[in-house]
C-alpha cells in the first residue's frame, strides 16, 4: 500500500509540481530543501543565485541565474529562473544553459544537461569516459518551460529516481553540482575551468529512513525488470559483436525477471525484509548490466608521448608507447589499433607486448585491428611499437583504446578512429569506435530544420552544406538571402567523411532542393591535397546520387591563417581549389572561389578584419560572402518572387 501511495502522489505531482516546501501538502512526501555549497561560499537559503560564466565579453551581459533543488522519496526537482527578458527575436543570440551532476562514488563520471533556453530544448549527456554500463541517462526526466514577457524564463526539471538508477542517495550523499550560463549556441566552456569538478558546488542529500530506502530500492528493481529491453543497448554493430550482444541481452532479460519474482516472494513473506536484501539484488543487476569499460586511449600525434629511435642499418624510425593496466577484471582488449588512413600503406610493422611477452605482430597495412590481451593483473605493462621503414618519418598517427569486456561481450569491427580514409562515410568516432557524443543529435537538428520548413509549406530551395564556417554563416548577412529560402546544414568540426555520413543518414530524404551550396575540406588539411580533392569529389557524387536534379554550387576552401602564398607549391588550399575547379561541368556542378575576396590587395595577405580567428568569418566576412552569393543565387534560382516555387 505504501508503494501505491507513492506512485499516486508522483503521478499527481508531475504535471503541476509545487516547488515550495510550504505549499506541498502530499501526505507521504516531505519536501526537504537540499543544502547547496558553491565556490563563492555556503548557500543555505532555498533560493540561490549563480553568477554566469564570463569568459568572453558577451557573456558578461548574462544576468545571474536563480535556482533551487528540492526532493523527496518519489522524485527530486530543480527549478532555474533565468532573468534575461528575452523577446525571442530571431536576431538575438541563443543563451545556453548547462547543468552538471556528478553522483558521489562514481569515479568522476557525470551527467550534463545542455540546451538553448529560447528553443525550449534540453538534451542529456553522460560523460563516463566511455564506461558503458548502468550510468547512461535514461531520458525519462520531465522538463517544462514558462516565460513571462520582460521577466525571463523559468525552467523546471523533475527527475524520478529511476533516472539515476544506481546513485540513489538513500544513505546520504554529496553530489558535485554546477550550472553554467553562456551566450551563443556552443559549449564554449568545455575547455574552461568551470568544467573541472573541483570548481563545482556540492548538492547534499541527507539519509532516508529504512522504510523509504526499501521502497526506493524495490522501485528501481521493478523498474529494471519491467524495462529490461530498454536497458539492453540498441544494437550497434560498430561497437559490439552481434552474437555476444544477443546472448547478453537475452541473459539479462531472464535474470532480471527472476530477480523481480524473488522480490515479489519476499514481499509476500510475513517478516519485514531488510534494505540490504534489496541492495544485494540491485548490485546483481548492476553487475549484469556491465558490458564494457573504457580504461584509456592513445590517439597521440604529440611526439612527446613517443620514444623515437633509429633501428639497425636500415635507419628505420621506431615509435613506442607504454600503458599500465589500472585494474583487474574482464577481458582486456586493444580496440581499433590503427595508423591514420593515408599512412596505412607505409611500409613497416607493429607489435603488441603484454608484460614481457609479445602477444601479436604484423604489418602496418593490416591495420585497423582489435587485439585480445586476455585477463591481466593490475600494473601489467602493455607496449605498442610501430616501426616505419621510412627513415624520414617524424610521427605515425597511431590510435587505439584499452578496454575491458564483461558478461561475454566482445568488440565489433575495428575502426581507424583518428584518421579514417578520406572517402569513408563515418561520424567522428571516439577511440572505442563509438560515434562522437551528440553527432546523431546534431544531424537530427539539421534535418529538423528542413522538416519545419516543409511543415510550414515553405520548403527550402537551397541547402548550405559544410563545417563550422557554414554553420557560422548567420545574422543579417544570412537573412539577406532569405528570399531564396536557404537552410543552413553546416556542422562545426565536420570533415569530408562526416558530410558523407550525414548525406547517407538522410539529409536529402525530405526535400531534394534546387541547389546545394557546398564548402568543405578545411578540417581535412592534415590529408594530402590530392586526397582532400578526392573526398570532395565523393561528396559531389553522393549528392548527385541522392538528389539527381539538384544543381551543386561548389565553393573553394577559404584562405586561413595570415598569409595565402601565390606559390601554389606552398599553398595546399590553392592546390585543392585548382582541382575542385575541374569538377565543374557548367550544367549540374558549378565552381565559385570567393577566397580572393578575403585577401588584401597584394593577393597574399589574409584580411584579419573579416575573421574572428583567421579561420571563421565574422559578421563582416559573412557580409562579403552573402554579397558574392546573391547574384549567383539570383541566376541559378529564377522566379524568386514566387514564394512556393518548387
Amino acid at each position: 500500500m505504501f508503494w501505491k501511495k507513492i506512485l499516486i502522489v508522483l503521478a499527481a505531482a508531475l504535471p503541476v509540481l509545487p516547488l515550495s516546501a510550504e505549499n506541498h501538502a502530499a501526505p507521504v512526501s516531505k519536501i526537504v530543501t537540499a543544502g547547496l555549497f558553491e565556490p563563492e561560499g555556503a548557500r543555505t537559503a532555498p533560493e540561490s543565485r549563480f553568477a554566469p560564466y564570463d569568459g568572453t565579453p558577451a557573456d558578461k551581459d548574462l544576468r545571474p541565474t536563480s535556482f533551487r533543488v528540492e526532493y523527496n522519496e518519489s522524485f527530486w526537482a530543480l527549478e532555474i529562473s533565468i532573468d534575461e527578458p528575452l523577446a525571442g527575436k530571431p536576431d538575438e543570440p541563443d543563451n545556453v544553459l548547462e547543468i552538471f551532476f556528478m553522483p558521489e562514488g562514481f569515479g568522476g563520471k557525470y551527467y550534463q544537461f545542455y540546451g538553448n533556453i529560447r528553443d525550449r530544448r534540453m538534451d542529456a549527456y553522460y560523460h563516463g569516459k566511455f564506461h558503458y554500463d548502468y550510468m547512461r541517462p535514461l531520458h525519462s526526466w520531465n522538463v517544462s518551460y514558462s516565460r513571462e514577457d520582460g521577466k525571463g524564463y523559468l525552467v523546471r526539471f523533475i527527475f524520478g529516481w529511476e533516472d539515476f538508477l544506481y546513485c540513489l542517495p538513500v544513505g546520504g550523499a554529496e553530489w558535485k553540482f554546477n550550472i553554467v550560463r553562456t551566450r551563443g549556441n556552443a559549449m564554449q566552456t568545455w575547455n574552461g575551468s568551470l568544467h573541472k569538478p573541483e570548481t563545482w558546488g556540492t548538492l547534499v542529500f541527507p539519509r532516508f529512513d529504512a522504510e523509504i530506502t526499501r521502497e526506493l530500492y524495490k522501485r528501481v528493481i521493478l523498474h529494471l525488470a519491467d524495462k529490461a529491453s530498454r536497458f539492453a543497448y540498441p544494437f550497434d554493430g560498430d561497437r559490439y559483436n552481434n552474437r555476444s550482444y544477443v546472448n547478453w541481452r537475452d541473459k539479462i532479460r531472464g535474470d532480471f525477471s527472476d530477480i523481480a519474482e524473488h522480490i515479489g516472494a519476499l514481499e509476500n513473506a510475513a517478516e519485514t525484509v531488510a534494505p540490504s536484501v534489496y541492495l544485494q539484488n540491485l548490485e546483481k543487476m548492476r553487475r549484469l548490466l556491465l558490458t564494457r569499460v573504457f580504461i584509456g586511449s592513445y590517439p597521440s600525434r604529440d611526439t612527446k608521448n613517443w620514444s623515437r629511435r633509429t633501428v639497425g642499418a636500415r635507419k628505420s624510425a621506431s615509435f613506442e608507447v607504454e600503458y599500465t593496466l589500472p585494474e583487474d577484471g574482464g577481458e582486456f582488449y586493444l580496440t581499433n589499433l590503427s595508423v591514420g588512413g593515408d599512412r596505412k600503406n607505409e611500409p613497416g610493422v607493429w607489435s603488441v607486448r603484454l608484460g614481457c611477452k609479445e602477444r601479436m605482430n604484423g604489418k602496418i597495412s593490416e591495420l585497423p585491428l582489435n587485439i585480445r590481451l586476455g585477463k591481466a593483473e593490475k600494473g601489467t605493462k602493455v607496449s605498442v611499437v610501430v616501426t616505419s621503414e621510412n627513415p624520414a618519418a617524424k610521427e605515425l598517427p597511431l590510435s587505439f583504446s584499452v578496454e575491458t569486456f564483461h558478461n561475454g561481450m566482445m568488440p565489433g569491427p575495428a575502426f581507424d578512429t583518428s584518421r579514417p580514409a578520406i572517402t569513408e562515410s563515418t561520424p567522428k568516432r571516439d577511440p572505442d569506435g563509438a560515434a562522437r557524443s551528440g553527432d546523431f543529435e546534431r544531424a537530427k537538428l539539421r534535418t529538423d530544420r528542413i522538416e519545419k520548413m516543409v511543415q510550414a509549406k515553405c520548403p527550402p530551395r537551397v541547402f548550405f552544406i559544410g563545417d563550422s564556417i557554414t554553420q557560422g554563416f548567420t545574422g543579417k548577412p544570412w537573412d539577406s538571402l532569405s528570399k531564396f529560402r536557404p537552410v543552413n546544414l553546416g556542422v562545426s568540426g565536420d570533415w569530408i567523411q562526416n558530410v558523407l555520413w550525414r548525406i547517407d543518414l538522410g539529409m536529402f530524404d525530405a526535400v531534394q532542393p534546387e541547389l546545394a551550396v557546398l564548402m568543405i575540406g578545411t578540417n581535412n588539411l592534415g590529408y594530402s591535397a590530392e586526397d582532400v580533392a578526392k573526398g570532395i569529389r565523393a561528396v559531389l557524387d553522393r549528392i548527385r546520387k541522392k538528389s539527381p536534379d539538384t544543381k551543386i554550387l561548389l565553393l573553394g576552401i577559404l584562405p586561413r591563417g595570415r598569409t595565402f602564398p601565390k606559390d601554389i607549391r606552398k599553398n595546399p588550399i590553392a592546390r585543392i581549389n585548382a582541382v575542385l575547379k575541374t569538377f565543374a561541368d557548367g550544367k549540374k556542378v558549378l565552381f565559385m572561389d570567393i577566397g580572393r575576396l578575403f585577401l588584401a590587395d597584394d593577393g597574399e595577405t589574409v584580411r584579419q578584419d573579416l575573421f574572428f580567428d583567421g579561420l571563421h568569418p565574422n559578421e563582416a566576412g559573412n557580409a562579403v560572402w552573402a554579397k558574392a552569393m546573391e547574384p549567383v543565387l539570383q541566376m541559378l534560382l529564377p522566379s524568386v518572387n514566387d514564394p512556393l516555387r518548387k
